[in-house]
């Protein structure tokens, strides 16, 4: 019987995600979309006006964020998540992430060749990965120091290294959330949540997530990346035919 309850829970709980998801993401797009139309429009408007709109963008952009890492974070306890298996470039990935990443106007270094080896991995969970890594860098980053990101190869892999000089993993600000276990959002404070997800995603893809404080002060948060082969198929990102 308490299995029967548990696995109904279950269902509801999944059911609940896809509906969430169905509905709120596109509203926020939405929202995204339009605030940037309203900009575009405004762009000759006063510096009073630009400054409300600029404001309404990153909060809209936060709201998204959350919004993403929590649905995400019930997937990865539901095991909703079926990773891909594409050949792709971690300069490539690094690129991407920087759109999508909360930098909060810091600067970000970036120091990652595009001749490292390609790796295999999915390219959607990879790229949050590196974006929650660098948000979580950016938020605890003093304003005058920069984010700094670096890759090389190791005997095992890639590691790509995000580096900043805020309080390092001593400090009880700087909690690493079930980051090393691969807990998720009811276990951690919302504040944690990215670097949460990013430990969930991460331990799917068959890397990790290592922890070093920054000589000098601050955290250095390694992504580590398996060079060891994925199932049959493997797809390459670069091919125009497979992306379909």
């Amino acid at each position: 019987e308490e299995m029967k309850e548990r696995a109904a829970t279950d269902a509801l709980r999944i059911g609940l995600l896809r509906s969430v998801a169905h509905d709120v993401r596109p509203s926020l797009a939405t929202m995204e979309h339009e605030v940037a139309a309203l900009a575009r429009s405004r762009a000759s408007g006063s510096s009073e006006d630009q400054s409300h709109l600029s404001l309404l963008s990153r909060e809209v952009n936060t709201l998204t964020r959350l919004v993403t890492n929590l649905l995400d974070s019930g997937r990865l306890e539901a095991k909703l998540i079926a990773p891909r298996h594409w050949r792709i470039s971690v300069a490539d990935m690094v690129r991407n992430a920087l759109g999508s990443a909360d930098v909060k106007g810091h600067t970000v270094e970036v120091d990652v060749s595009a001749e490292l080896p390609t790796v295999i991995a999915d390219p959607d969970l990879l790229e949050r990965v590196i974006a929650n890594v660098i948000s979580n860098a950016c938020r605890f980053s003093p304003d005058d120091r920069p984010v700094r990101l670096t890759a090389g190869l190791t005997a095992t892999g890639i590691e790509l290294l995000v580096i900043d000089h805020g309080p390092g993993t001593r400090d009880p600000r700087r909690r690493i959330p079930g980051a090393l276990d691969g807990q998720v959002a009811s276990r951690v404070p919302d504040e944690d949540l990215a670097l949460s997800v990013a430990a969930g995603f991460i331990k799917l893809l068959e890397g990790e997530l290592r922890f070093d404080d920054t000589p000098g002060g601050g955290l250095t948060v390694a992504v580590c990346l398996s060079a060891t082969s994925a199932p049959s198929p493997t797809i390459s990102a670069e091919d125009p035919e497979t992306l379909g």
